[in-house]
């Protein structure tokens, strides 16, 4: 992972949040971001960044990702998926597929990905 694109740790001057929208604007999706902040350790709540609802960009991007890695995974698995893999409620990934399927795959920066796939 230290081959992303980018990637400056977060700084003295810098909160988490502005970090999380730092990642954020440069391409990174969810689950990325969530894995970069951890890495610091001040002890955080994750969830109560606006960053991270259905709508953003970065859960958008990390949908899309799902969706390419496995694409023939119908609506409702595409559901149960991303709701396991980043610890949201049923609801919060369904808004979030319904958001995808409304506004289209976001290009992300594909760190999971094999090189054939990239």
């Amino acid at each position: 992972m230290n081959s992303l694109p980018f990637r400056r740790p977060l700084s003295a001057a810098e909160t988490v949040y502005d970090y999380a929208y730092r990642l954020e604007k440069i391409g990174y999706d969810e689950m990325l971001i969530r894995k970069e902040i951890l890495r610091h350790d001040s002890p955080i709540d994750l969830d109560s960044y606006r960053i991270f609802n259905s709508s953003s960009d970065a859960r958008i991007r990390y949908v899309t990702m799902i969706h390419q890695l496995t694409p023939t995974k119908p609506h409702k698995g595409l559901v149960k998926k991303l709701a396991a893999s980043i610890s949201i409620s049923d609801k919060e990934a369904e808004d979030a597929v319904c958001r995808y399927e409304e506004v289209g795959a976001m290009p992300f920066i594909p760190w999971r990905l094999s090189k054939t796939e990239q």
